[in-house]
């Protein structure tokens, strides 16, 4: 009922960022990925200027599988933040599944400087640069990984 209510509020007002916004959240909680991830992409280029909008685009990008809108939506939110910690995180992540892995590498580095507190991702940057083939990134890795987890 909340995603037919959200959806006509949504068509009502196709230039309201704040409807698409909510719209998009509504149909991420009844798991309606796609859609979602349009909605929000909706509000995102109608407030084009709004980080939590960007963030929220991206975001449900992702969850949609959309690694290439990630990059889209995330890169000039990220430039113009200088580096918004959690871009950072799902930018690595769409490199990564898009198959460029100097740049997931760069920014799964700048997250986890970042937020040292989330240790556990030292483990994934670790499989990404044995992948690439440096081992001492990869053992240093790791080593934190292993330290933190026990």
């Amino acid at each position: 009922a909340a995603a037919v209510e959200g959806e006509k509020a949504a068509k009502l007002q196709p230039r309201n960022a704040m409807y698409q916004y909510e719209f998009a959240k509504t149909l991420q909680d009844v798991e309606r990925f796609p859609e979602a991830a349009d909605a929000a992409e909706k509000a995102a280029a109608l407030q084009p200027g709004n980080a939590v909008y960007q963030y929220y685009a991206g975001e449900r990008a992702s969850v949609a599988g959309r690694f290439q809108s990630v990059v889209a939506i995330l890169e000039p939110l990220h430039a113009r933040t200088g580096g918004h910690q959690h871009s950072g995180f799902l930018l690595a992540y769409a490199y990564h599944q898009t198959n460029d892995r100097t740049k997931a590498i760069r920014y799964m580095e700048e997250f986890l400087a970042r937020s040292p507190s989330i240790w556990i991702e030292h483990g994934t940057l670790a499989a990404w640069y044995r992948a690439a083939g440096n081992v001492e990134q990869a053992r240093k890795h790791q080593q934190i990984y292993d330290r933190k987890g026990k």
